[in-house]
């Protein structure tokens, strides 16, 4: 979808500065198919019709998908599969979407990417041509700025789940803190955030998922507990990838990616959020050796232009790679 949840107010959206650019330095041409756009405009049936007859006119080499709810049609995509055209979906929230969702979408695929490692197995256990595929940058659009660090500790992002509980431990312990975002601190275009990042003595990142049942939402406000479920987010990749100092919640896998305490910094509970804080806000060398590696780690191994050169080469593309 060309804009941020098929709504223009929000900016364009991650999918068309990150992933266009990308495919296009590696010699693809793309042509977007703003299926959410179209859904609103034409309705599901014709939307879906519009896509088959893209398809059959254009014959594409790959039919690149991120799915957000039932817009698509299963029987629609399983009839392309079945074409010379590649299918693939890229899936970011399987860790708590797996069993209603991802996994009945991933059988019409030919290919199914995700964010999450340990999730590649359980595509391949139900049948399904599994990647890891993890977030990554677009250098031209994260990227350092210089400017005063005006900020001591930000975070940017929804209010959703447990966040308010962050942020009014840290103003409890009279760490000065900012949120952006609905209901915080006003929406930020991207730009805006990615120079907030370089802003900002500390960036935070949370790993919980947005999602968690009634009841288990209950229980955790009841007796101060936190979520179990937690997932990757572009986030973890954004903020060092701008040349900045990220402190982010703990999630499987995350190590791999980047070195704790060397090109990020991690927290698992409250009390090391507000301890790493402390910590970080007084020692300014050591936080901008962190957010030097971090930033040079990612550069060197986590641009989308890497990611999708992998991606193209896993499924078999490779004449146009460069």
């Amino acid at each position: 979808m060309k804009y941020d949840y098929g709504d223009p107010k929000r900016g364009l959206s991650y999918e068309y500065y990150n992933y266009i650019p990308a495919f296009q330095r590696l010699g693809y041409q793309v042509i977007p198919f703003d299926y959410l756009d179209l859904y609103k405009k034409l309705g599901r049936d014709k939307m879906n019709d519009l896509l088959i007859k893209t398809v059959k006119d254009l014959k594409p080499h790959l039919l690149f998908c991120s799915l957000f709810e039932e817009q698509l049609k299963k029987e629609v995509i399983a009839e392309i599969s079945n074409t010379k055209t590649t299918t693939l979906t890229w899936f970011y929230d399987d860790t708590w979407r797996f069993d209603n969702f991802c996994r009945l979408w991933s059988r019409v695929f030919n290919w199914t990417a995700t964010t999450e490692e340990f999730m590649v197995e359980k595509y391949r256990k139900i049948g399904s041509n599994a990647i890891y595929l993890p977030f990554a940058i677009n250098p031209k659009v994260y990227k350092p700025y210089k400017v005063a660090k005006s900020y001591d500790v930000t975070f940017v992002g929804g209010p959703h789940g447990f966040r308010d509980q962050y942020f009014k431990r840290l103003k409890s312990e009279k760490i000065k803190t900012t949120f952006f975002g609905q209901t915080w601190s006003g929406r930020l275009s991207t730009s805006d955030m990615v120079k907030l990042f370089s802003q900002s003595k500390i960036n935070l990142n949370f790993t919980e998922t947005s999602y968690q049942g009634n009841q288990l939402l209950f229980y955790i406000r009841r007796f101060n507990l936190f979520p179990k479920i937690t997932q990757h987010k572009a986030r973890i990749f954004e903020i060092p990838g701008s040349g900045s100092f990220e402190l982010s919640g703990w999630t499987k896998g995350i190590e791999k990616l980047y070195e704790p305490g060397r090109e990020i910094e991690l927290f698992k509970n409250k009390g090391e959020l507000v301890e790493k804080c402390r910590y970080y806000l007084k020692n300014h060398q050591k936080r901008e050796q962190i957010a030097k590696a971090g930033y040079k780690r990612t550069l060197a191994e986590h641009t989308y232009h890497k990611r999708f050169s992998y991606l193209c080469k896993k499924i078999g593309f490779t004449k146009l790679i460069r």
